[in-house]
């Protein structure tokens, strides 16, 4: 049972259609060094504690709020992570709490799925740990892949930081109208 819910929360992530998680865990991810890997770690985890506490959540309680809404509001939040980029105010996107209120967003999104999925199991505890550790062995995994494109680019093409993290923004804006697009 572990081992396929671990599963589970690894194709969350890494599932193509997941683009909204995968956009999320980009834009927190970039700009930040490969020497900053802890610091890029500590956000990841808070994204996984704040979607972990809404499944948990609404494991045993419904969220009463829509599931239209609750897309709209992931929407917003990407779209928020975005423009924070832009501007780079204070670095405010690298800041935990802001990421642990954006996973509680995107944990709803995924809470009916999972508790359908879990149904009255009685091993409920051990579905939601192998769920989440899934989840985050696959933002390292996304992360590991996005720094090292980023540091392949950074060290073979020798750019400039600033043009390599200009790119990427406009990449990841015009993901994100696809998804608006999709919406």
């Amino acid at each position: 049972m572990f081992k396929a819910y671990l599963e589970i929360g690894w194709e969350h992530i890494c599932d193509i259609h997941a683009y909204d998680h995968l956009l999320f865990v980009v834009i927190i991810s970039m700009g930040i060094a490969m020497k900053d890997w802890f610091k890029l770690l500590k956000l990841l985890s808070a994204f996984t504690i704040g979607h972990s506490i809404s499944l948990i959540y609404a494991v045993w309680y419904p969220i009463g709020i829509s599931v239209e809404w609750i897309e709209h509001l992931i929407i917003a939040s990407i779209g928020l992570s975005i423009v924070l980029k832009w501007y780079r105010k204070d670095k405010i996107i690298e800041h935990w709490g802001l990421i642990l209120f954006f996973g509680l967003i995107h944990g709803m999104g995924f809470s009916n799925y999972l508790k359908a999925l879990f149904g009255k199991s009685g091993a409920v505890w051990e579905a939601l740990l192998a769920f989440n550790i899934g989840i985050e062995l696959g933002q390292i995994t996304i992360v590991l892949i996005f720094l090292a494109v980023q540091w392949f680019l950074l060290r073979i093409i020798n750019p400039r930081p600033r043009s390599i993290e200009l790119t990427q923004l406009i990449l990841v804006s015009l993901a994100f109208l696809y998804i608006l697009l999709l919406s």
